[in-house]
């Protein structure tokens, strides 16, 4: 790993109407639109559904770094998060936050092992704990 602090960087680019392309030099192009619940299209990736899949990136990139010094063995990671945007006195946020990991790990492993890896990981993601929303995890192993 590299000395911190670590930068990066991203950038946006869109006309009055349309497609918005999102680009980092480290990464494919990413053509995303405004959500539908806010007058976008299906099928497009927004800000909102972006924000949610990093969170789930970070989730399992965390559990998959602490569980190589843990010795668990797993064989899969699903994680889905659900967020919550709602209206605040400080204007529109994501108040709430549920992240849900579904382990499969190899037989004969150690389960609460594993249980305290995924409390640990939600704990230390870098971009959950990043955000004011409310986080839960409902985690399950099997």
């Amino acid at each position: 790993m590299q000395k911190f602090p670590h930068q990066y960087q991203a950038e946006a680019v869109g006309g009055a109407a349309g497609i918005v392309r999102i680009d980092a030099s480290t990464a494919p192009t990413i053509d995303s639109q405004a959500p539908p619940e806010f007058g976008g299209p299906q099928g497009f990736w927004s800000p909102e559904t972006l924000l949610l899949a990093a969170i789930a990136n970070c989730f399992i990139l965390t559990f998959r770094a602490l569980s190589q010094r843990g010795e668990i063995n797993w064989s899969r990671l699903h994680c889905t998060v659900d967020g919550r945007l709602d209206k605040t006195t400080e204007g529109l946020r994501f108040t709430e936050f549920t992240v849900a990991p579904t382990l499969e790990v190899v037989p004969g492993a150690d389960k609460e092992k594993a249980l305290s890896l995924l409390e640990q990981s939600e704990r230390q993601c870098l971009v959950s704990n990043s955000l004011n929303g409310q986080i839960t995890l409902n985690p399950l192993v099997l």
